[in-house]
């Protein structure tokens, strides 16, 4: 059986999603396996779940403090991501690191500039499904 090592466990609880055995042997060893214990050992199954952060809560972690995200909603493997901000460098900002942080396209559907103190309102949309207003633009950009 393989020894699965403890320490590595919790270096690296993203990588792991996984079940493993603790076993108390009977004269007392206490061992960790990817296999359920030999015959005679007292054994106590663990299920350990991923701890891999979404690129959501990332984005969240990681946006400048002039924006506010108000709403996310999730539909088909797409994310719509409506949110509020100061200044349009910081719209800016915030769409490069959605796209970067989603590892999908990222597109601006909506976008109110702010005006008189209040502030702007925008929604983007990533999503890995073909878009045929991208696809015109490169047809017309190639002629």
């Amino acid at each position: 059986m393989k020894h699965i090592f403890p320490t590595l466990l919790l270096l690296f609880p993203f990588l792991v999603s996984a079940e493993i055995y603790k076993c108390i042997q009977p004269d007392g060893k206490l061992g960790f396996y990817d296999k359920p214990c030999t015959a005679g050992a007292a054994e106590e199954r663990i299920t350990l779940k991923s701890k891999s952060i979404d690129w959501v809560s990332r984005l969240r972690s990681e946006k400048s403090s002039s924006i506010q995200i108000i709403d996310v909603l999730r539909k088909d493997g797409d994310v719509t991501i409506k949110y509020e901000f100061t200044t349009k460098s910081a719209s800016n900002e915030f769409v490069r690191l959605a796209n970067n942080v989603s590892n999908m396209p990222v597109v601006l559907m909506k976008y109110i500039k702010p005006k008189e103190g209040n502030l702007g309102r925008a929604e983007i949309k990533a999503s890995n499904k073909p878009n045929s207003l991208f696809d015109k633009m490169k047809r017309a950009n190639k002629q």
